[in-house]
């Protein structure tokens, strides 16, 4: 993959449902993670930080991938943001999941008087 800089501009979600379809989901992962393609450093999160990347057609059923990783699409690309994991289930479909919640403590001094 040529070394280039990529700048995001526009980000656009869509998700769609459904289905009268019920599938089965399988929730842990059997087969480890591939070895990446390669990696590149993205700038996010307030610094710059070693990125993952993986071909999604390269991508078997039930694996799991932990953030900061880039799953390269033919139509797109999924971002797995660190404190996240994609879990490719049983059927195909991408499963992003938070694994870690960050917190933040906010030291007030008093609460504001309406009254």
């Amino acid at each position: 993959m040529p070394k280039t800089k990529i700048i995001l501009e526009f980000l656009e979600v869509e998700a769609s449902g459904g289905s009268t379809q019920t599938y089965k989901f399988n929730p842990s992962p059997k087969k480890s993670c591939p070895e990446p393609i390669d990696s590149c450093d993205l700038y996010f999160g307030g610094g710059w930080q070693k990125t993952a990347m993986y071909y999604r057609s390269q991508m078997n059923e039930e694996l799991k991938i932990s953030g900061p990783a880039l799953i390269i699409e033919k139509i797109g690309t999924i971002f797995v943001q660190p404190s996240w994991e994609a879990i490719i289930d049983n059927n195909g479909c991408v499963i992003l999941s938070c694994v870690q919640r960050k917190t933040k403590n906010y030291k007030t001094k008093t609460s504001d008087q309406f009254c």
